[in-house]
């Protein structure tokens, strides 16, 4: 039989090894979770692929273009002006972002090449193309 004096000198305590596991398991689960959850809210196209495709980074302005030509611009319809206007106005804040245009691999070049005209003739100088790796 355990004494009195033996009991409390073997105090229950809190075992800190799995609750730390644990988290760390969830904060994985979760950030995963979210990576996808921004993928959803893109405008479903086709994009082209090429082999020397690089990883988008989060801060540009993304503009898709469909097949039928139509310009989408977080998750709305919008015409060419307003995609002039936001993008102007991004680079008047003196921040780096630039605009990638995401154009779905059946659309006719002549569209994606005005809008890149039209961005280059209101003073952006950093747009770019998504693809798909292969």
């Amino acid at each position: 039989m355990i004494s009195l004096k033996a009991r409390r000198k073997r105090s229950g305590g809190i075992m800190l090894g799995p609750m730390i596991d644990m988290m760390f398991l969830l904060l994985i689960f979760f950030m995963v979770g979210t990576m996808y959850m921004s993928e959803t809210r893109s405008i479903p196209v086709k994009l082209p692929k090429a082999a020397a495709a690089q990883l988008e980074r989060s801060g540009d302005i993304i503009v898709t273009v469909k097949k039928d030509g139509s310009l989408w611009l977080e998750g709305r319809a919008v015409n060419k002006d307003e995609v002039l206007q936001r993008a102007t106005a991004a680079g008047q804040n003196g921040s780096k972002k630039g605009v990638v245009i995401k154009a779905d691999e059946d659309t006719p070049y002549k569209f994606v090449v005005a809008l890149l005209d039209d961005l280059r003739r209101s003073g952006i100088e950093r747009a770019g193309l998504a693809t798909d790796k292969k």
